[in-house]
């Protein structure tokens, strides 16, 4: 009896040892190329979806039906033209900002954003709220195909170029590291003209708009950038830089729109130190992100890069010393 338990226990044993899995000779080299494969996959740059670069073509029509929304508005939605002037130069006085020449993108998502909510302004809020999107379109695109230079707004600007020295030249040219903050002209360009439909140009905009547009990115009342640049630069920036920023941005001569001949200065102002970078030894592109959500590959510095430590080739480190004037 006994002898016949223990020749059931081995055959037992012996079963489930025939019915173990054993590591096979390729288990290795399949571990090994799908670790390649993670560290591969972990290596590699992603790629940042690309927002559309501009609206489609306004049409004549449109632009008619756009300029007749300018001056007359439509319903409960007053004339823009009362704030904005007949010309979309705006009134620096009262802090109203121009709207001739920039993008239509901007201005549309703009509008869309006071329809939406996600920027927050007691008197444009009810007026996009009462336009059709369709309606803010082609408004937008009317006011983006104005030449700003053509309009008396020309001359409330200033005589001369403001210091290319000082807190704000630095803070809107190289950034500040220490505070992680990157250079204004990482998204707005060198000469403060703007870069593309959608991130828009500082330069001869009225210091009043500025500086309060910066607040209500401080203070939580505009919430319109998908990239969260913009709350965290007015949050750093605080409200004296922020002054200080602004009137030297509103000291620039007003860029011409797209197609036309530059101002004399943007054309006199060396590379800035922060802006657009190779990619590292890595491979990987540093500082992906800008104003508005538009990706942009910056420097080093914060989210989005840039600042004092970053730049381009052939490029100068400091800003230039003697602006030209006008």
């Amino acid at each position: 009896m006994k002898a016949a338990l223990c020749v059931a226990l081995l055959a037992t044993t012996l079963m489930a040892g025939c019915n173990r899995r054993e590591p096979s000779a390729a288990a290795p080299a399949a571990e090994a190329a799908s670790s390649a494969s993670a560290a591969s996959a972990a290596s590699a740059v992603v790629a940042v979806p690309v927002p559309p670069a501009s609206e489609a073509q306004a049409s004549p029509a449109d632009l008619e039906a756009g300029a007749q929304l300018a001056v007359q508005g439509s319903g409960a939605a007053a004339a823009c033209s009362s704030c904005h002037g007949a010309r979309g130069e705006g009134q620096p006085a009262a802090r109203f900002p121009r709207l001739a020449g920039l993008g239509a993108t901007y201005l549309r998502e703009q509008l869309d954003g006071y329809a939406n909510g996600t920027r927050q302004h007691p008197v444009m809020e009810p007026i996009a709220k009462a336009l059709q999107a369709d309606q803010r379109r082609i408004v937008a695109a009317y006011f983006a195909s104005l030449d700003p230079t053509a309009t008396n707004a020309q001359s409330n600007q200033p005589t001369r170029a403001p210091p290319a020295d000082g807190v704000a030249a630095r803070l809107a040219w190289q950034g500040d590291e220490p505070r992680q903050l990157v250079a204004c002209a990482n998204c707005h360009g060198r000469d403060g003209g703007g870069l593309g439909d959608r991130i828009p140009p500082l330069a001869g905009q009225p210091v009043g708009y500025l500086e309060d547009a910066l607040a209500a990115w401080r203070e939580g009342r505009r919430n319109n950038d998908a990239s969260g640049q913009m709350p965290r630069i007015a949050k750093a920036l605080g409200p004296a830089d922020a002054h200080a920023v602004a009137a030297w941005y509103a000291a620039l001569p007003m860029p011409a729109p797209a197609g036309r001949t530059p101002a004399t200065f943007a054309s006199t102002l060396p590379p800035v130190t922060s802006g657009p970078v190779a990619a590292a030894a890595s491979g990987a592109a540093q500082g992906v992100g800008s104003e508005q959500g538009a990706p942009l590959t910056g420097g080093g510095v914060g989210p989005g890069g840039a600042g004092a430590t970053q730049q381009p080739a052939g490029g100068s480190s400091q800003p230039p010393t003697t602006p030209a004037s006008r």
